[in-house]
């Protein structure tokens, strides 16, 4: 018979489980919500447009992350799984978002390579950035996977806690968590600092964004670009935070209860990026909003705006 402190201990896991749940919940219905409100313009902007790169990211950004929270809030209610399924599940739910991140990570690279006017230099020093935070993390979680697989259980259904368990590292997860800030940081920075140097007012010559020279101020639009990049940026790098901080202040379920939202702001900052990029772009080419946005140059041609490659 379980004794009264063992009671306890279940009671305020099933209490963790739920506010996970609810979490992950919340995550998912405000995705639903996002792409519903965003459909006709989705449509409009992404799908009645070629293929392309950016295209193909904008679609993994959007559609993943529901399809991952709604898969985890499934398999989080169920009772009586088996430790062979709970095993190939702990591999997609920590391999998955690696990837995931990974390939948006690649959206916002090609979107600092353009502020930076194409800069080789640049690119390869974003793109060293990319492979050893793909490098550490996998790394990382490679050996976080083979500890929580090795010690994956599940509770008889009487018991009523559902879901897989496991006992991953708590500072192996930490050594996860570091290099991803480090790039969103290093994101944020980039993108504040272009910024700043295309606001300053100059006595002489302008600006040049995209290889565009601007004598006076900046369009609205294209000052618009940056700070959308800074803010998001900023969004990831504290989420990532927060991950971190739960993921080492609590031990058991409590450990993920951010985890959901880290996927919701990715997913946030590369559709709502590209598609208000090639909104922007539409609305310059008419007519009405010509002087908006001057055209600027983009990969050595005339374009209305980086979006017109993205």
């Amino acid at each position: 018979m379980a004794s009264a402190a063992q009671l306890a201990i279940l009671a305020q896991a099933l209490t963790d489980v739920r506010i996970v749940s609810y979490s992950n919940a919340s995550a998912l219905a405000l995705l639903s919500y996002d792409i519903l409100i965003t459909l006709s313009e989705e449509i409009e902007y992404i799908w009645r447009t070629p293929w392309n790169i950016p295209k193909f990211l904008y679609f993994i950004g959007r559609y993943y992350a529901p399809i991952h929270i709604g898969v985890t809030l499934i398999v989080d209610k169920q009772l009586g799984l088996s430790v062979s399924f709970c095993k190939h599940y702990w591999v997609f739910w920590d391999i998955t978002p690696i990837l995931y991140s990974t390939l948006l990570n690649i959206f916002f690279v090609m979107r600092i390579h353009a502020i930076y006017n194409r800069s080789v230099k640049v690119l390869g020093v974003l793109i060293a950035l990319l492979v050893v935070e793909f490098g550490a993390e996998l790394g990382v979680i490679v050996v976080v996977i083979k500890e929580t697989i090795r010690t994956t259980f599940v509770l008889p259904p009487m018991i009523g806690y559902p879901g897989c368990l496991g006992v991953p590292s708590r500072m192996m997860n930490l050594f996860a968590w570091i290099p991803a800030i480090i790039v969103a940081l290093t994101f944020f920075i980039m993108t504040v600092v272009k910024l700043v140097v295309i606001t300053r007012t100059e006595a002489h010559g302008g600006r040049t964004v995209f290889g565009m020279k601007y004598p006076g101020s900046l369009p609205p639009l294209l000052i618009a670009f940056f700070r959308d990049g800074a803010l998001f940026f900023l969004l990831i790098f504290a989420i990532l935070l927060v991950c971190t901080c739960t993921s080492l202040a609590f031990n058991g379920p409590l450990a993920v209860v951010a985890f959901p939202w880290l996927i919701v702001i990715y997913s946030f900052a590369a559709t709502r990026l590209l598609l208000n990029i090639r909104k922007a772009s539409m609305l310059a080419a008419t007519p009405d909003h010509s002087a908006t946005l001057a055209p600027m140059s983009f990969q050595g041609h005339q374009e209305n705006t980086f979006a017109s490659r993205a």
